[in-house]
């Protein structure tokens, strides 16, 4: 995989196997998604070591996410599905008997629905409009269909402010974290910035201080808390399934691309996500309304889009990373239309950022450059990464594999671990480096390499160092 944006994977019973794992890491795959709201906490435990151990036999740093169920609210029934019919109005209740009642996983949310509100459930395949009778709350369907047992249940522009962040299974999700399988933990449903203080309280209480917070904007709270939200975590995930129940369907798009926007100007990864290829679970070519969907995303510059049911019950896992591979590839070859972004100047490392970036400018014509970092801290690393460079960035770092776990959502970035950078000259770093480069095969003759040494790097320096370099 040649791109810059990266693609995640969500692993389930079509890609859990050893041969389509090994596939992935040869066509670059190195984020894997596992979604907890599905199988048993066994079961994710089991297929992350799996992952990982194949990772390490293969040479391969792997980041894994988990995506935790959160306060889902899902349709209970007193048998497996009923007929909704159009017009029939049916009870909504904590405890349904009958054909003509639906119940819900957390009754108590009943009172925060108001009389006129929109109610969707099956993925918003079923749509009802509520109305308060007495002591009751009716739901009047607007379409007939089949509800199935445990379905989502949606409504619209409500978050329920009375459910808990983290369920009772999420928490024993975070202690897979602790046995150090997890990278990042995705919360879903995130409301405010309090929601992720009691995620990051659970993780401390756990003694967990090297996982990664994603917040999952789907909640159209989320989006009133948008900026808090973003400053206190680590990646954001925007989910556009729940999102387009939440909000009206055709906002939708505007807030993909607002939350990116926001997203780079803070320097925090932003992951697209939700059915981007969703005619591949059960065909094999996607829609064309899917394809300049990819594109789009790629347009918008986000680091990282996501396969869900393509890759976990898909027919052909391999085919969708294929597929979405390629439309990535051709979308930032032909950057048509892109506006320029200049983000505010606050501090130095957003100046010292830009003079990277400008030097780099300088050369980025020409298809045989790559971008070179030598790091200690981050900062400027972050806020170049968001000025969306169009060529590849190798970060030298001397941390643990972890932080070149969390540089794979990184657009563009792939991390290389120096372990021991100390008492080196700047081209004795540079040798090292350039070798191991052409080793993988990712320098050629003639390849240009724009480097830049953090102060902090080696010891032979007290100032930043940019350089231009031939191989």
């Amino acid at each position: 995989m040649s791109t810059l944006t990266k693609i995640m994977v969500t692993v389930g019973p079509a890609s859990i196997k050893p041969d389509i794992l090994r596939k992935f890491f040869k066509k670059g795959v190195r984020i894997f998604r596992f979604n907890f709201k599905h199988n048993t906490v066994k079961w994710h435990k089991e297929h992350i070591r799996l992952l990982r151990k194949l990772a390490k036999e293969e040479g391969v740093i792997v980041t894994v996410v988990l995506d935790l169920q959160g306060p889902s609210v899902r349709v209970k029934l007193n048998k497996n599905n009923i007929k909704i019919k159009e017009g029939v109005p049916y009870v909504l209740t904590s405890n349904p008997s009958d054909e003509n009642q639906i119940g819900i996983t957390y009754p108590r949310v009943i009172d925060e629905i108001k009389n006129g509100s929109v109610v969707y459930m099956s993925e918003g395949t079923l749509k009802f409009i509520a109305e308060r009778s007495q002591d009751q709350l009716m739901l009047i369907p607007l379409n007939s269909g089949t509800l199935r047992n445990g379905v989502s249940f949606n409504v619209e522009g409500v978050t329920f402010s009375s459910l808990p962040v983290l369920t009772q299974r999420d928490k024993e999700g975070l202690d897979l974290a602790k046995e150090n399988l997890v990278d990042y933990v995705a919360v879903s449903f995130v409301r405010n910035k309090n929601d992720l203080l009691e995620v990051k309280k659970e993780l401390e209480e756990r003694e967990i201080y090297n996982v990664g917070v994603m917040s999952k904007i789907e909640t159209q709270e989320a989006l009133k808390n948008l900026n808090e939200i973003i400053e206190n975590s680590d990646a954001i995930m925007i989910g556009r399934g729940d999102l387009a129940l939440e909000v009206p369907y055709y906002q939708v798009p505007y807030w993909q691309k607002h939350i990116i926007q926001e997203c780079r100007e803070r320097s925090k990864p932003v992951i697209v996500a939700t059915q981007m290829l969703e005619s591949l679970v059960e065909k094999n070519f996607p829609t064309r309304a899917e394809i300049v969907d990819v594109a789009n995303a790629v347009y918008d510059k986000a680091d990282v889009l996501v396969l869900s049911g393509e890759t976990a019950i898909g027919q052909d896992p391999l085919l969708a990373v294929e597929m979405m591979d390629k439309i990535i590839s051709y979308a930032e070859e032909h950057r048509v239309g892109c506006e320029k972004f200049h983000p505010p100047i606050r501090s130095e490392a957003d100046k010292v950022a830009q003079a990277v970036y400008d030097f780099y400018l300088q050369y980025d014509s020409d298809d045989n450059v790559s971008i070179v970092f030598f790091v200690e801290d981050e900062k400027v690393l972050d806020r170049f990464v968001r000025l969306r460079p169009s060529s590849k960035i190798y970060v030298v770092h001397n941390k643990d594999l972890r932080f070149s776990s969390f540089l794979n959502l990184r657009f563009g970035v792939r991390g290389i671990i120096f372990y021991d950078p100390k008492n080196l000259s700047e081209d004795q770093a540079l040798a090292w480096l350039v070798k191991r480069l052409a080793k993988k095969g990712l320098v050629k003759p003639k390849h240009r390499l724009v480097v830049f040494f953090d102060k902090n790097f080696t010891d032979f320096g007290s100032q930043f160092s940019l350089r231009l370099i031939e191989v």
